[in-house]
């Protein structure tokens, strides 16, 4: 019970409409802003005990349908990836990330997380893997991203988006132009006084 409805039911000049009348302005508060939100669905939910309890739902929309705001808000990865974890994410087939700066969070780890995942919905590009990798473009090795965005086309194992390093822009290339890196290092042969 939270200190308003405590007053009030210590109150003895007060009647049980009162009470009444202060969930029914709850819920007028919670129509006239819109429950959408994301962010008002925590404001309203750190309120007081009933207002939580009220904001369960909403809360429990976070990240299965689509909610506006929090594109200022830079996203907590590791809270996020133990929050896909729940048993409500085991076999959904969409995931939506609330937060509009998601830096550090990569497609892999979500898959990892719910395999069962096909779309990642984000205002952003998100980086699969975080690797930086070469493609052969024009007859040069140029060092890149691989990057992921629900809403550009791919063919798994054929093509992939990828984010250049020198001019930040996308392209999507076929995955045999990937250069396959040596593991291997070469080192040049020296003896005791100087290289040989």
């Amino acid at each position: 019970m939270c200190y308003c409805h405590w007053v009030l039911s210590k109150s003895s000049s007060l009647r049980v409409t009162d009470v009444m009348g202060i969930d029914l302005v709850r819920h007028h508060v919670m129509d006239y802003v819109g429950m959408n939100n994301w962010e008002h669905v925590h404001s309203f939910s750190g309120v007081c005990k009933q207002w939580r309890v009220s904001c369960l739902p909403h809360l429990s929309n976070i990240g299965i349908t689509k909610m506006d705001g929090g594109e200022n808000r830079k996203l907590h990865v590791n809270g996020f990836l133990r929050y896909l974890r729940l048993e409500k994410f085991l076999n959904i087939q969409c995931i939506f990330i609330p937060c509009g700066r998601a830096k550090g969070l990569f497609v892999e780890d979500i898959r990892r997380v719910c395999p069962s995942v096909r779309i990642i919905v984000h205002s952003k590009w998100l980086m699969m893997n975080g690797l930086l990798e070469e493609v052969n473009e024009g007859g040069a090795c140029h060092q890149c991203y691989r990057v992921y965005r629900h809403d550009k086309a791919y063919t798994e194992g054929v093509n992939v988006w990828v984010q250049w390093t020198w001019d930040n822009k996308y392209q999507l290339v076929s995955e045999h132009q990937f250069v396959r890196q040596n593991i291997r290092r070469y080192r040049r042969r020296t003896d005791f006084f100087g290289y040989s």
